[in-house]
């Protein structure tokens, strides 16, 4: 279920960049219809990239202190 919204949300995002680049999109307008095909990340999806970024790399500081 999730890789299969990963793969959709990456096959809109292409999509989306190719009309940008065929010109059927305006560059003022890529933004509005990145938001609108819903690919961009909500807020509550940076905050779970961020939590899970930072527990990492705190991870990775403590082991790098153990000897």
């Amino acid at each position: 279920m999730i890789n299969q919204s990963i793969n959709t949300m990456t096959d809109s995002r292409r999509i989306v960049l190719h009309w940008a680049e065929q010109g059927h999109l305006a560059a003022q307008d890529l933004s509005r219809a990145l938001a609108v095909a819903e690919v961009l990340p909500s807020l509550d999806g940076w905050r779970h990239f961020l939590d899970r970024l930072l527990l990492w790399m705190g991870m990775v500081l403590v082991a790098s202190g153990q000897r």
